[in-house]
């Protein structure tokens, strides 16, 4: 049986988190003899509980005896890590968006175990020159989550092609069905626009607002419902208020329905900075709902422009995100992946003019957004369903744990 150590931090819960416990979840899972190596001594419950029911060993990377092992001197951790490689004996370790440890990597090829990276944004942030950019290049397996990703990856840092996989992200915990029936939205009520994902600067809320302004100014009624919460939370109400949307923009904070939520909406507005493959829009795209959002990196890749959603090239350059009222451009990196072109490209805004027009589009012509819904709820099924999501990983797994250690 092909044995694999998964490299990660289990103490929140994440994107990234919430992916490898849908693994874990999966009876294929079971085809494998799996152990993780803990970054973090705890564990969230919802995670204990999946690895218990797996009987899968967890190992913690920096403790010993219930204390922390200090970072110098090296050979403390280190020492700790050999002993835990040696009870796990891998054939391969997927290191889930870790990346920075160069010592961890070394004694992994001492050891002659594969060293595999899962990429789900980590790299991304890393400019071609730093050392944890340069670790990509000796690694002996990538597995990205999307096409950009892996082209990202290829050009940034000269990973090899033959090195790099895709499987696409699934949706997780989330029936990926189409909906009985996509109908346009009734003309006697206001437009339904919806925004999911942190308020932070990286998810453009500010360019989504005033799109919605935009909207409203061309005649159209309509009112935004927005999913979730974080730092940029007063900043963005106080943004809502300037732009004279009063009750019309609605700020939900965290949703526990997500299904439910996007069965109420119309038009999901995804104008991000920063993305690399934005699931929000594949669980609007579940429930018939087509998303507009800005064509950066693994976007396009979920929304096809005018077949399940609309795309939309930026080009309004970053600086103008303060005049819209971003707070800041922290982590939005300098270049983005334009798949047009299979180049990267220098990091911009979505223009909120373009996206007030495709929702204006869209509410103008019913059998357009029907057709759209549509297509964008047949897709999510095909391609983001979770068993084909774990076939798919199972078969990268198998491929990684036969490559020998370099």
């Amino acid at each position: 049986m092909p044995r694999v150590l998964h490299v990660l931090s289990l103490n929140v819960v994440g994107g990234v988190e919430r992916l490898f416990d849908g693994w874990m979840s999966h009876p294929a899972a079971g085809a494998f003899e799996q152990s993780v190596l803990s970054l973090r001594r705890e564990l969230h419950p919802r995670f204990a509980a999946t690895l218990r029911a797996r009987e899968t060993p967890v190992l913690a990377a920096n403790h010993w005896a219930g204390l922390r092992l200090p970072r110098r001197p090296a050979w403390l951790r280190s020492a700790r890590l050999n002993r835990l490689l040696a009870q796990a004996h891998p054939d391969a370790a997927l290191l889930w968006n870790a990346l920075g440890d160069g010592e961890r990597l070394e004694l992994l090829r001492r050891r002659g175990i594969a060293r595999c990276y899962y990429e789900h944004g980590a790299a991304l942030m890393r400019r071609a020159g730093d050392p944890a950019g340069r670790e990509l290049a000796h690694l002996d397996g990538i597995l990205c989550g999307c096409h950009a990703s892996r082209r990202i990856i290829e050009i940034r840092f000269g990973v090899p092609a033959g090195r790099t996989r895709v499987v696409l992200n699934p949706v997780v915990g989330a029936a990926v069905s189409p909906p009985e029936e996509v109908l346009p939205p009734p003309a006697t009520r206001p437009l339904r626009l919806g925004f999911a994902g942190r308020l932070t600067p990286l998810k453009g809320l500010p360019l989504a607002l005033h799109a919605m302004r935009r909207i409203l100014d061309a005649g159209t009624d309509c009112e935004m419902r927005i999913a979730g919460t974080g730092a940029d939370l007063a900043a963005m109400q106080r943004l809502a208020e300037s732009l004279r949307l009063g009750g019309k923009a609605r700020f939900l904070g965290v949703v526990q329905d997500m299904p439910g939520f996007y069965r109420e909406i119309d038009i999901l507005l995804c104008p991000s900075l920063r993305e690399t493959m934005p699931l929000v829009c594949v669980e609007a795209a579940c429930a018939g709902r087509p998303a507009i959002a800005a064509a950066i990196n693994g976007v396009p890749e979920i929304v096809l422009d005018g077949k399940t959603g609309y795309a939309i090239a930026p080009r309004l350059p970053l600086s103008d995100y303060a005049r819209f009222g971003g707070v800041s451009l922290e982590g939005v990196g300098p270049e983005y992946y334009d798949p047009a072109s299979d180049t990267l490209r220098p990091s911009a805004l979505v223009s909120p003019d373009d996206l007030a027009e495709k929702a204006l589009a869209l509410r103008r012509n019913p059998e357009e957004y029907v057709r759209l819904g549509r297509a964008a709820a047949l897709r999510a099924r095909e391609l983001f369903d979770m068993n084909r999501y774990a076939a798919a990983f199972s078969g990268v797994l198998r491929e990684f744990c036969d490559t020998p250690g370099r």
